[in-house]
């Protein structure tokens, strides 16, 4: 319950159904990682959706990259968008909670079967609280409060789990980060304009899984960063010169910047999934509070 039994070999065996059944039968990306997603018997968080699409986006590149001949190695193909799969599992949810279809034989989970319901004009998020509290009868003097206790339980082991990676993957982001700047300023003291290093950053890196905010993020952090150490170091003059001519893919600057922009994403991703569990938890007390009252 509550994701803590999905590993990442679980996450990564979703995904490589989902690009097989893109390779295969031409699905899009994003139905596919729905179709898998929806017809697992595990509570997917937002968090493992966004890993699912991540995974799949790799397998299928790699795959096509792999069978491409040695004259054609431009692989073009539409990415899983996360944010549609999540809102689609959430209204599948709500429309057909039973799952009655068979699974894939690969993974031994069942799919669901699912009526169309385009006229709704809105979907209602579900959690596992919800299914739990629907589908058992709540007597008032005979309720197996046991239950209660194992999801609060389990909230809370998932809560300290996430906290201590969250804390390692902020690590982490200011470890890259310090790295780029670095680099950066290295850059800098060459000759390299801001504009010139923003501009290696931004054209020489490969951005694909980086949110564009995230991006945008840690461009910023860098540029204001590099302006004030031309301010405060002696000696160091300002760069005016700017020709934003082609990024040498062999300099060390792009890697950098791709390194700090995935380790922001991955906070910024746990940081969601950790606000979302710490949201459940406080859900789930009212809720108990609720029964006593």
């Amino acid at each position: 319950m509550f994701g803590l039994s999905i590993t990442k070999d679980y996450l990564r065996e979703l995904a490589c159904c989902a690009a097989s059944d893109f390779l295969e039968n031409k699905t899009p990306l994003t139905e596919a990682v729905v179709k898998v997603a929806s017809g697992c018997q595990k509570d997917l968080t937002a968090e493992h959706v966004r890993r699912i699409c991540e995974m799949t986006y790799h397998d299928t590149y790699e795959r096509m990259h792999k069978e491409a001949s040695s004259a054609d190695r431009y692989i073009s193909f539409d990415p899983p968008d996360p944010n549609t799969a999540i809102g689609m599992l959430r209204a599948r949810r709500v429309e057909s909670p039973e799952k009655v279809a068979e699974a894939p034989p690969s993974l031994g989970f069942t799919m669901d079967k699912l009526a169309s319901n385009s006229g709704r004009a809105k979907f209602q998020p579900a959690n596992a609280f919800d299914a739990l509290m629907g589908s058992v009868p709540v007597p008032e003097e005979s309720f197996d409060f046991s239950k209660l206790a194992s999801i609060r339980r389990d909230l809370k082991e998932a809560i300290v789990s996430t906290a201590t990676e969250y804390s390692g993957a902020q690590m982490q982001a200011d470890i890259e980060m310090s790295a780029l700047i670095k680099e950066a300023s290295a850059a800098y003291r060459d000759g390299y304009s801001i504009r010139e290093v923003l501009h290696a950053c931004m054209n020489g890196a490969d951005l694909t899984d980086v949110p564009s905010r995230i991006t945008t993020k840690v461009a910023s952090v860098l540029a204001e960063k590099l302006a004030r150490d031309v301010e405060r170091v002696a000696g160091l003059g300002i760069n005016k010169t700017a020709s934003l001519g082609d990024v040498d893919p062999e300099h060390p600057l792009p890697a950098r910047f791709q390194k700090a922009a995935h380790a922001a994403t991955q906070r910024a991703h746990l940081e969601i999934t950790l606000d979302d569990l710490k949201g459940d938890r406080d859900r789930v007390n009212k809720e108990i509070r609720a029964l006593y009252e």
